[in-house]
């Protein structure tokens, strides 16, 4: 047999204060909840927008680079310098490259010589951009 119990509204009551405290409490709690700039939503539309935006960049980058390239460019001799270039999918054998580095004027400016044969110490010869000599690459 199951027995119900009845509570009537007098048997149970709380003060009129602390009923407003905690419909006040809820009414925050929902506000906060329901802002759309909280953290959850912040990092959600940083991943949604922010890697696109990323890759655009690249691709800008890329672009850009190549039709610099493509452009006035000047070669000049660079030499090998100990900065390792290691590539992505060796994990076992480390294969890597070392950096090139030439000067122009009185900047230096460094590149990957993407050969793996070069030695610290070796030339090579490069090609720079004229406009943006960050731009550069080994001559092939």
């Amino acid at each position: 047999m199951m027995r119900l119990l009845a509570f009537s509204s007098t048997s149970f009551s709380l003060p009129i204060n602390k009923i407003k405290t905690l419909q006040n409490m809820t009414q925050n709690s929902k506000s906060s909840n329901e802002s759309f700039w909280n953290v959850k939503n912040f990092f959600g539309l940083l991943f949604l927008f922010g890697i696109p935006a990323y890759w655009i960049y690249l691709i800008y980058i890329n672009n850009s680079r190549s039709k610099t390239l493509d452009g006035k460019t000047n070669k000049v001799k660079a030499v090998i310098i100990n900065e390792k270039n290691f590539y992505g999918n060796s994990p076992v054998t480390q294969t890597f490259s070392y950096s090139y580095q030439f000067k122009i004027g009185l900047v230096d400016y460094k590149g990957d010589s993407q050969d793996p044969d070069l030695s610290i110490g070796d030339s090579i010869l490069i090609k720079y951009s004229i406009e943006n000599p960050d731009f550069n690459e080994p001559v092939k």
